[in-house]
């Protein structure tokens, strides 16, 4: 049922950069023209996500969305205008560690400005713990692999790969828009996210396990690593996805 379900969002997810991406690169042409750098685009977007952590433990809820938004609209900015340059692994590595980073300040500024969601807010940050662990370590250990193969296709020519499961980027937008838009409902949110992220630690477990376990090919690791991948954050200058 949850690799159902994942299967669908995945879809959802495809739909929705097909109808963003083009904007995006709208947006992105007359940056690139001025030769604006896509890492101090990072570097602004990561300046919004601060500034929503300080609004929502302030409980500025409409302010901290707003900010929310931006930070993930530049987000998807600066992946575009990478591909447009040239990428670099320093952007990618940026980008990673500061959407890591917005993502669990986010729950500490939650956890602030709402004493009754402590508790659900130190839960799911272990679930985010898990479940980022077993995707940076799976994903550091295939590329390994890929390189001991020699696997040169484009699918699996990213830096970085990511393994796909129930709750990613886009399940994240939305639980942190109804968390600050539907402040009343931010509990029950809550709970229902930590499921779906400790539903993806598993998933990822369960793929490392199994691929792990199998003698390295080039077969085994496109099982391992296709199908279900949906975003790369690491990748944006890589591939044509938007977190």
């Amino acid at each position: 049922m949850p690799m159902r379900l994942s299967q669908v969002l995945l879809m959802i997810d495809n739909r929705a950069r097909k109808i963003l991406n083009p904007l995006l690169e709208r947006a992105v042409t007359p940056l690139f023209r001025i030769g604006v750098p896509a890492n101090a685009i990072t570097a602004v977007g990561f300046g919004f996500g601060i500034a929503s952590i300080v609004s929502i433990s302030m409980r500025h809820n409409i302010l901290a969305l707003g900010l929310w938004l931006a930070n993930r609209i530049i987000d998807g900015i600066d992946g575009v205008l990478a591909r447009k340059s040239t990428p670099t692994d320093l952007g990618g590595f940026l980008d990673i560690v500061f959407d890591f980073a917005i993502y669990g300040g986010l729950l500490i500024g939650i956890a602030i400005g709402y004493a009754n969601l402590r508790l659900e807010t130190i839960i799911l940050l272990g679930t985010y713990y898990v479940s980022g662990t077993a995707l940076l370590a799976l994903s550091s250990i295939t590329e390994r692999r890929a390189r001991l193969i020699q696997v040169t296709s484009e699918r699996n020519s990213k830096a970085i790969r990511f393994i796909g499961g129930l709750a990613e980027g886009g399940e994240t937008i939305i639980f942190y828009v109804v968390v600050m838009a539907l402040p009343q409902y931010a509990a029950i949110t809550t709970d229902v996210f930590i499921a779906m992220v400790a539903i993806t630690a598993l998933q990822r477990i369960t793929i490392g396990v199994q691929r792990l376990s199998a003698k390295a090919s080039p077969k085994s690791f496109g099982e391992g690593c296709g199908g279900n991948e949906r975003d790369s954050a690491v990748s944006r200058e890589t591939t044509s996805e938007m977190n």
